[in-house]
């Protein structure tokens, strides 16, 4: 049983919701939408990504120079290339093995330029680098595969890339998310199930799906427009198959479409999955996406204290009308095989 629970305190447009698994809460307010925000001009996202063309060690004819080489011992040739993807090590990593996947060759792509050719090389790619680490470092077990596009992002270079972690054990939050997973799963049902189900019963916030990957807004979103893609057969991340990690991307790639329409231009791209080679029946791999401040000279970041110190979101944008608003992008667009 999933059960939706939000508040409503009588007197302002506030509303307290609480994620049905977790219980962590989220405030949303669409009023806050229209507030002022001193110091926020036009933007202009490619005249600001193209001023750091020159000396961006991700484009091509640098890249080769300016980016560091695995050891020959952990894999031949320093490098994991595939289509337009180049995987090397991250210099200044967040986890006992670190790795950049660089997605393209164009230093700049407005979101609905990424294509799912695009996104499928640099996921399959990522998968090979997980499968070579796990095997040289047993004890790095679980996958983390992390996009930060444009600087309001927390991206510290503009170009297209993804990032590649491998940790010993969950991160804090994602661990309570696999044990609550655990505490939930009943009779064969996982939570995620139940959830999918549900949702695409309500229609509310359902944005679509195809025979890999069911798409949605959360209820209790932790960022602002956050669309979770939840898989419907459990497995880690690295033990996708070909035609899994092709169903994903079409929808990904969708979605950045609904997204740059509704004038998006800065998101975080998550996946959340269990450790290599260790399939769990209450948890499938699942990714959630995040919009961020459109990219400009000086803006609102829309990360404060709320979020920074106490766990709790503060979000602007209605689920339902985000789901409402990328359904149109979603419904039609996918076909089998990449674009």
């Amino acid at each position: 049983m999933v059960r939706f629970r939000k508040e409503k305190p009588a007197g302002n447009s506030v509303e307290f919701r609480y994620d049905p698994l977790t219980g962590w809460q989220t405030r949303i307010n669409p009023e806050r939408a229209g507030r002022p925000r001193q110091g926020q001009g036009a933007g202009d996202p490619e005249g600001l990504a193209l001023a750091s063309q020159q000396e961006c060690p991700f484009c091509p004819e640098r890249l080769s120079e300016a980016t560091p080489a695995f050891p020959e011992d952990i894999l031949p040739g320093g490098r994991l290339c595939r289509g337009e993807t180049v995987i090397f090590p991250n210099l200044h990593p967040f986890a006992s093995h670190g790795a950049v996947s660089v997605m393209g060759r164009s230093h700049w792509l407005p979101l609905d330029a990424f294509s799912p050719r695009l996104l499928i090389d640099n996921l399959l790619a990522a998968q090979d680098y997980f499968l070579r680490l796990s095997a040289i470092d047993p004890s790095a077990r679980y996958p983390l595969y992390v996009m930060n596009y444009m600087p309001p992002s927390a991206g510290s270079i503009v170009h297209p890339h993804s990032q590649l972690w491998l940790e010993r054990e969950p991160l804090p939050r994602f661990g309570e998310l696999l044990e609550r997973s655990h505490g939930h799963f009943r009779g064969g049902t996982s939570y995620w199930e139940a959830l999918v189900e549900r949702e695409r019963q309500e229609r509310e916030r359902f944005i679509g799906e195809n025979e890999v990957v069911a798409v949605m807004t959360s209820f209790a979103p932790r960022g602002s427009r956050e669309v979770l893609f939840v898989f419907k057969r459990p497995c880690p991340l690295p033990g996708l198959e070909a035609r899994e990690i092709d169903h994903f991307c079409q929808a990904l790639s969708a979605v950045l479409r609904g997204y740059h329409a509704i004038g998006v231009g800065s998101f975080n791209l998550a996946s959340f999955s269990s450790a290599v080679g260790e399939t769990l029946p209450y948890f499938p791999v699942q990714f959630r996406l995040i919009s961020r401040p459109y990219p400009r000279g000086i803006y609102t970041n829309d990360t404060g204290p709320l979020e920074r110190f106490f766990g709790v979101s503060v979000v602007d944008d209605l689920p339902e009308e985000v789901a409402a608003s990328l359904r149109p992008y979603f419904a039609g667009t996918y076909q089998r095989g990449a674009s």
